[in-house]
């Protein structure tokens, strides 16, 4: 099942202990900067490939961001959430990490792991496969909108996503993006909130 599925996958992925456990260990310390007497990074570019550049973080800074490398960012907060975990492994898997690297600020609608578990198996097989990576990623761009947009300023109607040129429709009284109904609203993160669904986009 999809569940399965996603666990051999973050097993055979991630560093020892390779069982996979919902509950994703939560970061302790900040990221470590960079002081006085510390010499100076090499360039991102050296060290992995950077999927956005920063033309790409630019696109969608509205100046109420958190900063470059703030914490806890978007991905750092869902880490910390052992609902989210699954579409933890999602975004990391379709190398989105980046994109919570930049200020933002973003939207992010995540679903909970039981929305994720009932993809058909056959469709999460078809996204988890490297040759489709791009349709995973445009997926999960589709669950990402620019803006700190607060669920108590949401207004009915279609609101544009990081998915270019796809837009979700909102709904309020229950706060809704298309068919799914947010669980948990405005969670904060340095640069931007969460809301947790209750189904995949």
């Amino acid at each position: 099942n999809v569940c399965l599925t996603l666990s051999l996958i973050f097993a055979a992925t991630a560093p020892p202990p390779t069982s996979f456990s919902p509950a994703l260990p939560q970061p302790t310390t900040p990221r470590p900067r960079p002081g006085p007497s510390t010499p100076a990074p090499a360039p991102v570019d050296t060290v992995r490939p950077t999927l956005f550049p920063t033309s790409f973080c630019e696109m969608f800074d509205f100046g109420d961001g958190g900063g470059d490398n703030c914490t806890p960012n978007l991905l750092d907060v869902a880490r910390q959430d052992p609902e989210l975990s699954l579409a933890v492994i999602l975004f990391e898997r379709a190398g989105l990490e980046d994109i919570f690297e930049c200020p933002g600020s973003f939207t992010a609608q995540m679903p909970v792991n039981s929305a994720i578990e009932n993809i058909d198996a056959s469709l999460m097989d078809f996204l988890l496969q490297p040759e489709n990576q791009d349709e995973l990623r445009n997926l999960l761009l589709y669950h990402v909108l620019p803006g700190r947009l607060l669920t108590s300023d949401l207004q009915p109607g279609e609101v544009e996503t990081l998915f270019t040129n796809n837009y979700v429709d909102v709904s309020l009284n229950p706060t809704m993006f298309n068919t799914a109904t947010v669980i948990t609203a405005d969670v904060p993160a340095c640069n931007g909130i969460i809301n947790t669904i209750d189904q995949v986009l």
